[in-house]
């Protein structure tokens, strides 16, 4: 059985491999085996931001990141 930490781990690397794609929640908390009141909790816990919050971090850093070593 997997604790829940390994399915934040497991959201988040879907998170981090689809940040191009528009994520639902429902699909998030489907793949942390959660409902989505109790994803929304866990995520914001573990996390310390909630999801809109995160992923908008990550786009932010990985755009950044693109702009500065883009190959021109």
């Amino acid at each position: 059985m997997k604790t829940n930490i390994n399915k934040l781990d497991e959201v988040l690397t879907y998170i981090e491999n689809n940040l191009s794609d528009p994520l639902d929640v429902d699909a998030l908390a489907l793949i942390g085996c959660l409902s989505k009141f109790h994803f929304h909790r866990q995520f914001k816990s573990y996390f310390g931001f909630n999801l809109i919050q995160f992923v908008k971090f990550l786009r932010l850093k990985k755009s950044a990141y693109e702009l500065v070593f883009q190959q021109i």
